[in-house]
């Protein structure tokens, strides 16, 4: 997994270099160590078309989450920078790599001018937390919200299946509506209650509480409003954030006590 990440990063360098090498924006690369790398491929350029090569690496270190899905790899890796056609020699450096995800990918380097890794450990802010939890929260009150001839929503996208993904459809397919032709939410405030996650990565697992007003309307057209406090939880981590796990009614959570992370927490695509 970690030699297949280091073929995929020297495979983007390819590609941006072929694009002339003038727009830092398109190395996808973030931080002071995508300005390192954008500095010596500039530096680097000879007139010979040239392709990068692993020659060979070792794992240095190895972190996986307490479910068991990798998180960090360290590894110390020599590339060869190779002129097409032999035209010119070979170009070779050795150094250390930062590589994170279940199906690892490049995102930092070692300064060793200072000692320390370009970008140092990964980091969420509050801000960047409150957007990751935004969009699977409305995913989850949409998909039990309807009005006259809307279509009913039972997809959970890609992964494996897990307890809460079946106590969820369970309670999805008890809503009646033909009894309530429209639900829908209103005044709808989520607020983060704990974030967990870890000292160098930013996933994580969120518990969010959600209050608001359900807003219902029946067969004889009578409209009602009841307020509402459920809770979710959110996992951040290699796939988009999604939901894992509620607490609808009182203090029993659909998952039973099994959140299933170890199923859910990968790169699907």
């Amino acid at each position: 997994m970690a030699g297949t990440g280091l073929l995929n990063y020297l495979e983007s360098l390819d590609r941006f270099r072929e694009t002339g090498a003038t727009d830092r924006t398109q190395l996808y690369l973030e931080g002071r160590f995508g300005d390192a790398v954008f500095a010596g491929l500039r530096a680097s350029a000879t007139p010979a078309k040239r392709k990068f090569a692993l020659g060979s690496f070792k794992v240095d270190r190895l972190l996986v989450k307490p479910w068991g899905v990798r998180a960090v790899v360290e590894v110390t890796a020599t590339i060869l920078d190779k002129a097409e056609g032999g035209i010119e020699p070979d170009q070779s450096e050795t150094g250390r790599l930062r590589m994170v995800g279940d199906k690892p990918f490049v995102v930092d380097g070692w300064d060793s001018a200072n000692r320390r890794w370009f970008n140092g450990p990964q980091a969420l802010t509050p801000e960047a937390l409150r957007s990751d939890v935004t969009q699977p929260l409305v995913n989850l009150l949409h998909s039990e919200t309807w009005i006259p001839g809307s279509a009913l929503e039972t997809a959970f996208g890609a992964g494996g299946d897990t307890p809460y993904f079946r106590a969820r459809h369970e309670y999805l397919n008890k809503l009646d509506r033909a009894a309530t032709p429209t639900r829908t939410f209103a005044d709808v405030i989520a607020t983060i209650e704990r974030y967990e996650t870890f000292n160098e990565i930013r996933d994580g697992v969120a518990t969010v509480r959600l209050n608001g007003t359900v807003v219902t309307t029946d067969s004889s057209g009578r409209t009602a409003r009841a307020p509402f406090e459920r809770r979710a939880v959110v996992l951040i981590g290699n796939w988009m954030p999604e939901v894992v796990d509620e607490q609808i009614t009182g203090a029993t959570w659909l998952s039973g006590g099994d959140l299933a992370l170890g199923v859910r927490d990968h790169n699907f695509a």
